[in-house]
């Protein structure tokens, strides 16, 4: 979409008072494909686009009217399909160095298992150090979340469940090791207040 129409929608929609939300609520798509229209991104379907010029109480030629001349904007959608291709293959499908990460990870994290289980004296080396698979997916976590620059991709869920089996049969503090889950949805609160933010 054009940055002229995209900063119009951004106009409307605050004159008309309504959040991303609300907006995305009465259109029945998401907040993030409203977030995507206002920042140039990606463009509403037809549908969508006649129900914002009712919304607004605008024709469609005023809402879409630009001075962009047609020779760009043909190149302006060449490139926006192509990068919407780009954005659903990164969405759908982890990048192969990524997918190789993880399996790399995993190869790891089972040799070290049946290294420590048959050369460790530790009595629990079995039943406990299979947290490593778990350490392992907490590790690729990382990478995933900065590539995605997402940081609800970092996997606090089993980074609280390998720090509870850990202090439970080391420290044999099942209770009140138990309250480590509730960094879960605390993390994620977060995560979602700063990326509403950020997609603002």
């Amino acid at each position: 979409m054009n940055i002229e129409i995209a900063n119009r929608l951004v106009e409307l929609r605050k004159k008309y008072g309504y959040s991303q939300e609300e907006l995305a609520a009465k259109l029945g798509v998401s907040r993030q494909a409203v977030s995507k229209w206002e920042r140039s991104e990606s463009s509403p379907d037809t549908d969508n686009l006649i129900v914002l010029a009712k919304l607004y109480n605008v024709s469609l030629d005023s809402l879409l009217d630009t001075s962009e001349p047609i020779e760009e904007t043909i190149e302006r959608v060449e490139e926006t399909q192509n990068v919407n291709v780009i954005d659903k293959e990164n969405e759908d499908n982890k990048p192969i160095w990524l997918s190789t990460l993880y399996g790399l990870s995993m190869l790891v994290a089972t040799i070290a298992y049946l290294l420590i289980g048959f050369i460790s004296k530790d009595p629990l080396r079995w039943a406990v150090w299979w947290i490593l698979y778990l350490i392992a997916l907490v590790i690729c976590s990382i990478p995933e979340a900065i590539y995605y620059k997402k940081a609800s991709k970092f996997n606090m869920a089993v980074l609280c469940t390998a720090v509870f089996i850990y202090i439970g049969f080391y420290f044999t503090a099942w209770h009140p090791g138990w309250v480590v889950f509730l960094l879960i949805p605390v993390y994620h609160t977060f995560c979602g207040i700063f990326e509403h933010k950020k997609n603002q």
